[in-house]
């Protein structure tokens, strides 16, 4: 999903909340060097779910079905935002509602919402939803 441009820090459906929290995409770092882990202690200090450019995915929990969990949500979520995506868009959810739902999911706030927090950004980049639908169209057009 980075590798056409998509990011998934936005909330289209509440199950994310309840399921990642929020998504961070961290940007690309070069396999095998020490980048690898410098950039990821900052995200995984901070989120639980992050997407690595050109890479793949790392998810964390308290215990292996909790991390396995929510790899599932993430390649789930995935999949509905491309079709989202290719079918014109939708209109992310309120914040005001995400913020409720994240008071119903995490009744301790995750560190990326406290205020004055060190977190990275949840999206190191911003990709047009035009850009991205092409890509996806391109990449399927190659397997057929």
């Amino acid at each position: 999903y980075t590798l056409a441009g998509g990011q998934l820090s936005e909330a289209l459906v509440s199950e994310v909340v309840f399921a990642c929290g929020q998504i961070a995409t961290a940007p690309y770092t070069t396999p095998t060097t020490q980048q690898v882990p410098d950039m990821l202690g900052d995200y995984l200090r901070c989120y639980d779910v992050v997407m690595m450019h050109r890479h793949g995915s790392v998810t964390v929990g308290p215990d292996l079905d909790t991390a396995l969990g929510r790899l599932d949500a993430l390649e789930h979520t995935a999949g509905i935002y491309c079709m989202v995506r290719m079918l014109g868009g939708a209109t992310p959810i309120a914040p005001t509602e995400v913020d409720r739902l994240f008071a119903l999911a995490h009744p301790q706030p995750p560190p990326y919402r406290v205020p004055g927090s060190t977190c990275p950004a949840p999206e190191p980049q911003v990709v047009g939803d035009r850009d991205l639908v092409q890509a996806v169209l391109r990449a399927l057009g190659a397997r057929s």
